[in-house]
């Protein structure tokens, strides 16, 4: 066929591809992209990537993917820190910082709480004195 490239899919049809999916997710509780390759005879992420490029299979990866997501997104929730869900937050295009746009003039003034000093060795009218 004009167009492919690369080497065939090792999954023969949608149904066979979503029935290994659905097994990874029923035979395991703690869930990985990872595992899920292993799971359906990958050797390597890029292939989970080829077949979510697939128009045929690309919507079951792009679930099951999500449901691996949702998994850790739960995780770090569960933990009483913060960092679990800032983390995902970040991922997901949330920042943490403020960018503040400034607009006009800027003008500095300093004033120093100074005085003039008095004649020499008059200690009274020092600088940083009060008097």
């Amino acid at each position: 066929m004009p167009g492919k490239v690369g080497k065939p899919l090792k999954v023969r049809s949608k149904k066979e591809l979503q029935s290994l999916i659905d097994a990874y997710f029923a035979a395991n509780s703690s869930l990985s992209l990872s595992g899920l390759c292993l799971a359906l005879g990958l050797a390597h992420r890029r292939s989970l990537n080829e077949y979510e490029q697939n128009a045929e299979y690309g919507n079951i990866i792009k679930r099951a993917r999500l449901k691996v997501e949702e998994y850790y997104e739960k995780l770090a929730c569960t933990n009483h820190s913060a960092a679990g869900p800032i983390f995902i937050l970040k991922n997901m295009g949330w920042s943490d910082r403020q960018e503040i746009e400034h607009s006009g003039q800027l003008t500095n003034i300093i004033r120093y709480p100074y005085k003039r000093p008095g004649p020499i060795g008059d200690v009274n009218t020092a600088v940083g004195s009060d008097s």
